[in-house]
């Protein structure tokens, strides 16, 4: 059915209206948990709960009620920290013989069980003995997604989401070839977040929360000398700002935590999409370049396939799915410097001042997120100079003083973003102006800081190993372009189950490929075309280049979320090779590219499938 914008919007408004009654009468209601120790004392919890254990062997009683609708899941995710021993509802007990004993002890991901056929609409009576073996003592206890009443608000919140983002991509006149990146991109962010907790596969998200709380609860700066210790504090402000916004707006409503945490990761989420919107864009833009009248029908949609193909290829990289629901400054990092380089290529073919001035603003806004959105200053030096050479302007009073007034946004934000660094180093307070605290790095974590360490790369490692890790040398961790490429791909996480683990191996067989083909094809492409693309080519050259200075200054790995933004440059170039293979008749290679490329994406489907399993 061919349904008009307008009523996009109005099918959106009633899936979410669904939605919220799905997730109104199927949340489950936890109340008056209380915790019971072998000598009787009794304390009254909040479910999840986490707290210090005072003993070092011990066995608990948790006593509680949960309130069901009858639209709400019968089947229950249990964290438990450490071990669950027994587990009765309504005073029955509960047949644990199904779940394998290492899950009942499982306490980063716990396991599934269905206790529908012991539960009913209304207050449940539930007991859970749980062990404790010292460290933390705690139990998370949650709706399963499996479940099909659980996963339908999930359902219909997907589909609202992605009616009024294709909405959108229509009024940006983005082209139909990246619709399917849209579907493709949102639906794996989606499900991902719905099987990921804010403490799973993150970066120092404990610091970053304690930055916000020190907004929510001052409202003001933090103190310079913050900035010389460990944690987020050396960061700009802009994201913990925003964060505390956030956080005191969830507080008028709900006292959860959980809720708190959950939003934080919604507007992650919802950063994530814009990274998306503009990454696609940006791909357009390069797509429409290789439009040219002179194509035969059939050429011209086979120039959309390509480009589409490597929009999805952008859509679900896994390490952008994976970094799109953390609790942490890159997301804002990421959002500004998509649209700062989408405007910088807006500019390249324009030469409007407006769109240059555009361009800033959105550097300025990563620079004061994360100082490394400075490299897109760099990227804008860079294009102004080939520019000028190029004969692209001619340099005048008036163009120096136009060109003065538009870089002041990044200068200025530069400025705010390294003052705490720059003044500390001054006053002999901190050994290096940015990122003091990897001097106090783990001795575990240091690498080789040879040219060897640095421009060596062992593809046997690369494809056999499907995951990376800063501690083993096995994994490829002494090799840095080992270490980067495969972080690019997967994080520094690694993800259990055959699914995951094969998937990953075909993905990094078909990145090597992929980037073979990339090389080959910008050394083949036309002067031309390279000017045309120059600040996507700028942009990866300054992000590899931002990151290995920090490598060579501290001998340990750097991973790629500090310079993901470049899967924007890697999409965008590959396509522009493979249309420049069509052009002069290469097609054996353009049927390996897209074969290649259908390889990643399909494996980037499973892999997800398995991470979902493995969750």
């Amino acid at each position: 059915m061919n349904i008009k914008s307008p009523n996009k919007i109005v099918v959106a408004l009633l899936l979410i209206i669904a939605a919220i009654a799905f997730s109104w009468f199927g949340k489950p209601e936890f109340s008056d948990f209380v915790l019971t120790d072998e000598n009787g004392a009794v304390e009254s919890v909040t479910m999840p709960f986490s707290k210090v254990s005072p003993n070092n062997s011990s066995v608990y009683r948790i006593n509680g009620k949960i309130h069901l609708g009858s639209l709400s899941a019968r089947s229950f995710r249990i964290i438990p920290d450490d071990e669950i021993l027994t587990i009765s509802v309504n005073r029955k007990g509960v047949d644990l013989g199904g779940i394998p004993p290492e899950a009942l002890r499982d306490w980063g991901r716990g396991f599934i069980i269905d206790l529908g056929a012991h539960l009913h609409s209304g207050d449940n009576d539930i007991e859970i003995q749980l062990g404790d073996h010292g460290g933390n003592l705690g139990l998370k206890l949650g709706p399963s997604i499996e479940d099909a009443r659980g996963a339908a608000s999930i359902v219909l919140w997907a589909a609202a989401i992605l009616l009024l983002l294709v909405w959108f991509a229509k009024r940006i006149r983005l082209a139909p070839a990246f619709y399917t990146a849209i579907v493709v991109g949102v639906v794996l962010r989606l499900v991902y977040l719905a099987v990921t907790n804010f403490e799973t596969r993150t970066h120092d998200v404990g610091a970053h929360l304690e930055y916000i709380q020190y907004f929510v609860s001052n409202w003001s700066l933090p103190p310079l000398e913050y900035a010389n210790g460990g944690g987020a504090w050396f960061h700009p402000p802009f994201y913990y700002f925003i964060g505390a916004l956030l956080w005191a707006a969830v507080k008028l409503f709900s006292d959860s935590m959980q809720a708190i945490h959950t939003s934080l990761q919604i507007f992650s989420l919802v950063t994530s999409f814009g990274f998306l919107f503009y990454g696609l864009m940006t791909i357009q833009k390069a797509m429409d370049y290789f439009l040219t009248p002179e194509l035969s029908l059939w050429r011209g949609r086979l120039v959309k396939v390509l480009f589409g193909l490597c929009g999805v290829l952008f859509a679900c990289w896994p390490s952008g799915v994976l970094h799109s629901i953390r609790i942490s400054n890159d997301s804002l990092l990421y959002l500004f410097f998509a649209g700062g380089l989408y405007y910088l290529t807006v500019w390249q073919i324009s030469k409007r001042p407006m769109d240059f001035l555009i361009a800033m603003i959105f550097t300025a806004l990563a620079v004061v997120s994360k100082a490394n959105g400075v490299v897109l200053f760099a990227v804008a030096f860079a294009m102004l100079g080939t520019n000028w050479a190029a004969g692209g302007f001619k340099v005048s009073a008036k163009v120096l003083g136009r060109g003065a007034m538009l870089l002041i946004p990044p200068i200025i934000a530069t400025a705010i973003a390294f003052y705490p660094g720059v003044a500390l180093k001054l006053a002999g307070k901190r050994t290096h102006t940015y990122v003091n605290n990897m001097n106090i790095v783990g001795a575990d974590q240091i690498v080789g800081n040879e040219l060897q360490n640095l421009l060596w790369f062992d593809a046997k490692i690369f494809v056999t190993e499907p995951f990376t890790s800063p501690w083993d040398d096995k994994m490829g961790r002494q090799y840095f372009g080992n270490y980067l490429w495969k972080t690019g791909l997967f994080g520094e996480w690694r993800f259990d189950g055959s699914l995951a683990r094969n998937s990953a191996v075909a993905i990094s067989y078909s990145f090597l490929v992929l980037s073979l083909i990339l090389l080959y094809g910008l050394y083949c492409m036309p002067l031309a075309a390279l000017l045309r693309l120059s600040p996507l080519i700028y942009t990866g050259v300054l992000l590899v280049a931002a990151i290995s200075e920090m490598r060579m200054t501290f001998p340990v790995n750097i991973d790629f979320r500090y310079i993901l933004p470049i899967i924007i440059c890697y999409s965008t170039l590959l396509a522009a090779s493979l249309c420049g293979f069509l052009r002069e008749n290469k097609n054996r290679l353009v049927v390996i590219g897209v074969a290649t490329q259908l390889a990643f994406i399909l494996g980037s489907i499973v892999f997800f499938c398995g991470v979902v399993n493995a969750n």
